[in-house]
């Protein structure tokens, strides 16, 4: 008996004869009537890893319900049709998928097993960065952000759903919005988990979707399964990258107050904002906002390691060979980025851990490149002529803020989120009321003369509004220091060094600043 392989399969016969697992199994209910089944969903695998869509219809579902079940146990399938998947979000990578018929044949395999894992876990990067990906994929990661459930009501119905954040071993975040029962279910056992260890969470065959430009994952309503601390190998695999991690990973829950799409302007305008100097009074888990300026890329650690370029784990060295503990084998290896970077502000100074996704955003290039260019030369005492750009320049930080671990400002925060996009920033400051260090230092404060009791063209009261810091903001800060100006261009002064205004009415308490004679 021979048997072919999922990816030989073509259309144009039905004799088809295949040993494969079943990865998953779902019902799919009629779209007019969700009472009623319209027919039993399958995913094939076969020994080399591939994998096919099987669709068993409604008056074939008592043949085949009881036959066959997930899990590694093997079956041989004989005679199926081929067809053509192509609907807009397609099950698996595979260009076809399969239909059974009244001759289909399902027998048990005894004593054989499919040692491939169930799961094809599709990386985070992959994910935000590929335009495309029209099919359904597996992911896994650990819990760090949920809403409560949400209602919604469009044309007439009632949608629940709720919002999860993942994050991965490289720190990168992902929005998965759940949908309907599943979500309750899903924020349900979040909720009642452990919260002293990381939550780890396995997404089975969920959606690629967009909003607000940015990719992001969601369930497909019946075709989802979900896997929270099931301690199964690929759970306790993660688990255990994840606690050997030298770096601090997010590990606790925060409640988001409703939807976030995750968006770099609302995340850092709803995430709460602090000073460096205001880091060591936190007293419960929480991610802030930061603005401030890199110091300098202490180059005297190692700003990179190697990892594996199939799945971006750190690697063991054997020889000159490299060993990934995940993949279980000998893998070819690509460099990324850990810099710790000294972080300064106007109230204290920190130290900031900058991963890969972060650092090739603010670079523009990635760590293969920058250290090719430094073995060039292109290198200085301060290290690869790529972090001079850094210095001095301003950003937004997210970082995560553990209330339970030690104070951190010598042994680094990790950086979840960085912008150095001013558009942002401008925002930020303007939400915020962030003065500017020059406009704060160009007021002029004159008290108790009749100008400052006017209420100008802007329509504020330059006495009561200029001088209360809440309410200083860009646009009426320009007019003060116009009309401040205007003020200053009055006062002469005389020989005995007082001062005189061109009008006959001279204001009262007038502050002006003498510049010694150069």
């Amino acid at each position: 008996m021979v048997y072919s392989y999922i990816a030989d399969i073509v259309p144009g016969r039905i004799d088809w004869l295949i040993k494969v697992c079943v990865t998953r199994k779902w019902n799919v209910p009629n779209f007019f009537n969700p009472q009623e089944i319209k027919s039993l969903d399958i995913v094939l695998q076969d020994e080399k890893g591939d994998r096919i869509h099987c669709s068993i219809k409604k008056e074939l579902i008592p043949q085949f319900q009881d036959k066959i079940h997930e899990g590694l146990a093997v079956y041989s399938i004989h005679n199926l049709l081929v067809a053509s998947s192509k609907s807009k979000q397609k099950v698996t990578r595979n260009e076809y998928k399969l239909c059974s018929m009244k001759s289909t044949v399902v027998t048990l395999i005894t004593g054989e097993v499919i040692t491939h894992s169930i799961f094809d876990f599709v990386n985070f990067s992959t994910i935000l960065e590929t335009d495309d990906l029209p099919h359904m994929i597996d992911i896994i990661g650990h819990v760090v952000e949920k809403t409560n459930i949400i209602e919604k009501e469009k044309n007439g119905k009632t949608f629940k759903y709720a919002s999860i954040v993942i994050e991965d071993l490289e720190h990168t975040r992902l929005k998965c919005t759940l949908w309907g029962e599943f979500a309750k279910t899903v924020i349900e056992k979040i909720t009642n988990e452990d919260s002293s260890k990381p939550l780890t969470i396995i997404l089975q065959m969920c959606i690629v979707t967009k909003y607000n430009s940015q990719n992001e994952i969601a369930t497909a309503y019946h075709g989802t399964k979900f896997y929270i601390n099931k301690n199964m190998p690929e759970e306790i695999d993660y688990l255990k990258q994840l606690l050997d991690k030298e770096d601090t990973l997010t590990q606790t829950i925060s409640t988001m107050s409703g939807y976030s799409s995750i968006n770099e302007l609302d995340d850092f305008l709803q995430t709460e904002k602090k000073t460096l100097s205001e880091f060591v009074e936190v007293k419960e888990d929480c991610c802030v906002v930061v603005h401030a300026k890199i110091d300098g890329v202490d180059v005297l650690k190692k700003w990179s390691y190697e990892s594996c370029a199939k799945c971006f784990s750190k690697v063991i060295t054997n020889g000159s060979k490299f060993i990934c503990e995940k993949c279980e084998d000998f893998v070819t290896t690509i460099p990324r980025f850990r810099l710790e970077v000294r972080v300064i502000d106007d109230t204290g100074s920190a130290l900031f851990i900058m991963f890969d996704s972060a650092a090739n955003k603010i670079i523009g290039k990635n760590a293969a490149d920058v250290i090719m260019s430094s073995k060039e030369g292109e290198f200085n005492n301060s290290g690869p002529i790529e972090f001079d750009i850094l210095k001095g320049k301003e950003f937004l930080f997210k970082v995560e803020l553990l209330s339970t671990s030690k104070p951190k400002q010598y042994e680094g925060y990790t950086i979840k989120r960085i912008t150095s996009d001013p558009i942002v920033i401008k925002k930020f400051k303007e939400h915020h009321k962030i003065m500017e260090e020059d406009d704060a230092s160009d007021l002029v404060f004159v008290g108790e003369s009749s100008l400052l009791k006017e209420k100008n063209s802007e329509g504020f009261d330059a006495n009561s509004d200029i001088l209360n810091n809440d309410a200083i903001t860009p646009k009426n800060l320009r007019v003060y220091k116009k009309r401040a100006r205007q003020i200053s261009d009055s006062i002469s002064l005389s020989d005995d060094g007082t001062t005189q205004n061109s009008s006959s009415k001279l204001p009262k308490n007038v502050k002006v600043k003498i510049e010694p004679n150069t």
